[in-house]
Formats: C-alpha cells, structure tokens, sequence
C-alpha cells in the first residue's frame, strides 16, 4: 500500500512539474515578444505582436526555430535601434530568470525550490538560445 501511495505521489509531482515548464515557457515566450513590443514602441515602430499557439506541437529539438510568437514592426533602417530591439526580448528572459533565482535562494520550501530551479533554467535557456548568432533568433540580428 505504502508502495502506491509513493508511485502515485510521484506521478502527481511529475505531473506538477509539467504543468509549470509549460506556463513557465509560455511566460518567458509572451514576455520575450513584450520585450521587443515595448523597445520597438518606445523608438514609435508601430509594433504587433502574433502568436502562433497552433505551432507548439511541432516544436522540436534542433537549430531550426519555429516561431509560437512573433514582434513585427515598421523597420526604419537604424541598426542599432534594431539591434536594441532585439534585445529587449532576451533581456526579459534574462530579468525573469533572476527574479526565479531570488525566490529559490529565500524561498524555504523544498517543493517550491525544485519548481524555481526548473523556472531558472527555462528563463535562462531562453536568454541563452535568443541569444545564439544564427538567423531566425535575436543574436542573428545583434551580432
């Protein structure tokens, strides 16, 4: 009996766990493209803002993106507000990632402070890959 008990604690944690990677990517992902509005409205390029919520099951693992969301806006010619716009978004990724990482370190809550650590690395991941230099990703417009 005790057995059960601990197999269907397990499978309710992992369940648990799941259910914040996935919001946790998603708030990293609408964040990100917050990001980018937010830069681009500030230099007044008529941003917009699409999501792509239909293309979730086909994101896989690899080098070749497929956009959930996208940032559009009026291109003005300026590189180097372009490449300030681009980096709004992985900067978002970056402060969320930082606010995870305070919480796991005051937070007392063993439970609490595994689900940090899965945040932490999605927010960080996220700021890493945007910031890889290959097109179709922020760092191929920045570098």
């Amino acid at each position: 009996m005790i057995v059960k008990a601990k197999l269907l604690v397990g499978m309710l944690w992992i369940l648990v766990c799941l259910v914040v990677s996935v919001n946790v990517f998603m708030l990293n992902v609408i964040g990100h493209e917050l990001g980018h509005y937010v830069v681009a409205d500030y230099y007044e390029l008529e941003p917009k803002i699409e999501f792509e919520l239909g293309k979730i099951s086909d994101v896989g693992f690899g080098f070749e993106g497929i956009p959930i969301a996208s940032t559009n806006f009026k291109d003005n010619g300026s590189e180097s507000e372009l490449m300030v716009v681009a980096l709004g978004g992985p900067f978002v990724n970056f402060i969320l990632g930082l606010m995870f990482l305070i919480v796991f370190v005051f937070c007392k809550d063993s439970y609490v402070r595994e689900l940090m650590i899965i945040a932490v690395l999605i927010s960080f991941l996220s700021f890493g890959m945007n910031l890889l230099p290959f097109e179709g990703v922020d760092g191929g417009l920045i570098f």
